[in-house]
């Protein structure tokens, strides 16, 4: 669908969209209080909030479709979940909600309509909380709500686990990775499983999220030095699969590994061709050859 379309629908959408009374309520007021939680929600206009550091969001952005979807719903339903902020000197950061804004500010470039130059916040103030607090807003938000790759779940799973800290248990008794599972409604060994995947090189991990290798087998690469898992990648990523992986003796020294994966690459099979009887020595011949060169001999 072009811009223009996509405008236009927009536009089309917010004519049929029937506010109701209380929507129209809480466009007179600049703060609510939430009767479930208790917090006060403020608006906020666009233009004063900033975008986390890249390195703290490293979550892959809405795609057109969901973006388009997500879009349809607040012109529909309004906004359902208030986003987070972090106040700043001049400005407030968002540590919840980067879709949603992107998704009210296009809505507002598209139409004009002034209701969404401005969207609701819980904010966090600049002294209430630590910047570590801040990336577990943007971590547990983002892993709690939205579908995320193997790569992002690790990551997340990585800091949080650093943030929490190495020990084995905490005054309660309870395990760091304990601590974490139970958030995210995981199990203890699957925490400390997508710690060790923190060491499989991005290409393998790439590998995963495309589904052409399991979990399983991208935690026994993982067990691998990532340099050999580089050497692995460079020359017999077109041969590895699950089985193979499965067959890997990751225990064994880097020749043998080497050797291992040569040897899964010569898998041979039986040619019957028929040629003229007067075309055989010739063909015999090139075929010797060809084996020489192939290095197939013996």
């Amino acid at each position: 669908m072009s811009a223009a379309s996509k405008s236009e629908a927009i536009k089309n959408r917010l004519k049929r969209s029937q506010e109701n009374e209380d929507n129209e309520i809480m466009l007179t007021t600049e703060k609510i209080k939430n009767i479930t939680t208790g917090m006060d929600i403020f608006q906020l206009e666009l233009d004063k909030l900033k975008a986390a550091p890249n390195e703290w969001n490293f979550y892959t952005p809405l795609n057109d479709n969901k973006m388009s979807e997500l879009i349809e719903s607040i012109i529909d339903n309004g906004l359902l979940n208030p986003i987070i902020v972090w106040e700043q000197d001049n400005d407030y950061m968002i540590l919840s909600g980067h879709n949603r804004v992107k998704a009210y500010s296009m809505i507002y470039e598209q139409t004009g309509n002034e209701k969404y130059k401005k969207i609701y916040t819980y904010i966090k103030k600049k002294n209430e909380i630590t910047e570590d607090e801040a990336r577990t807003i943007i971590i547990d938000t983002n892993f709690v709500q939205r579908q995320l790759s193997t790569a992002e779940k690790t990551k997340s799973i990585v800091i949080k686990y650093n943030q929490l800290g190495r020990k084995k248990r905490n005054s309660g008794g309870e395990t760091t990775a304990g601590i974490i599972a139970k958030q995210y409604n995981l199990k203890e060994r699957q925490i400390y499983n997508y710690y060790k995947l923190n060491n499989l090189i991005p290409e393998f991990m790439e590998r995963i999220d495309n589904g052409t290798l399991s979990i399983k087998c991208g935690l026994k690469l993982a067990a691998i030095d990532t340099t050999l898992q580089k050497n692995i990648y460079d020359n017999y990523n077109d041969v590895i699969d699950n089985n193979k992986v499965k067959n890997l003796n990751i225990n064994a020294d880097i020749e043998e590994i080497i050797a291992q994966l040569k040897n899964s690459t010569n898998e041979f099979v039986n040619i019957t061709v028929k040629i003229p009887v007067h075309l055989q020595d010739e063909f015999k011949t090139y075929i010797d050859s060809w084996i020489k060169a192939h290095e197939l001999g013996n």
